[in-house]
């Protein structure tokens, strides 16, 4: 029997035979090239990492439930992938520095409808904090998103990050993940998030968030 199209489209293509997750991420090319040792100054740079996205997907996606992909670098991976893993795609621009307090760029000619039309799930990432200014012009832009995603019909995954989340302590971290978590979380089908920190904190989330994360 056949899955249907639409089915590739939500967060159940992207989970294992016992409801697991497991997701190889690739949307952070410039995190790689850095690992690498290799600049992106050239297009010659950068068909150099397309291919090692290839053979790191080749490779590794079939021990996989899905793919976290950017169309900015790396699309060309989708070839590549096991026919058992789902996909998701980012929807924000990949191959610049991010300012955690600024609002998330989105890529240019590419977009929710280009991704349902990859039969894949749409996913940001978002730095926030539950006190800054710019909060509530984040909370209008994944909300637009959100709607947007179920217009088309597809899932969306939410990466939320504290910023400055690594200077604060354990106690404050998780407050501020519990904020945002109340905050945003009706506007996904799922969460990526820092580690808690502690087992009581991933109790508490999980226990907060009411979704897979």
């Amino acid at each position: 029997m056949r899955i249907p199209y639409t089915e590739y489209m939500r967060l159940s293509s992207l989970s294992g035979q016992h409801g697991q997750f497991l997701l190889l991420g690739l949307d952070q090319p410039m995190v790689l090239a850095q690992q690498l040792g290799l600049p992106l100054n050239t297009p010659e740079d950068r068909q150099q990492l397309e291919g090692i996205f290839q053979e790191i997907v080749s490779a590794y996606s079939s021990l996989t439930t899905g793919l976290v992909l950017t169309a900015e670098l790396g699309y060309s991976a989708l070839n590549k992938k096991s026919d058992g893993a789902g996909v998701v795609f980012c929807l924000e621009r990949t191959l610049s520095e991010i300012d955690p307090l600024s609002i998330p760029i989105l890529q240019t000619n590419w977009n929710i409808e280009a991704i349902r039309n990859n039969f894949a799930l749409a996913k940001l990432a978002l730095y926030a904090h539950a006190q800054e200014e710019e909060l509530i012009t984040k909370l209008e832009l994944v909300n637009e998103l959100s709607d947007s995603c179920r217009y088309e019909g597809i899932d969306f995954m939410l990466e939320l990050r504290v910023v400055d989340g690594s200077r604060a302590s354990d106690d404050d971290f998780q407050e501020q993940q519990l904020r945002l978590i109340r905050l945003f979380r009706t506007q996904a089908e799922a969460l990526v998030l820092e580690y808690p920190r502690t087992a009581l904190g991933c109790l508490s989330v999980t226990a907060q968030a009411q979704m897979p994360w």
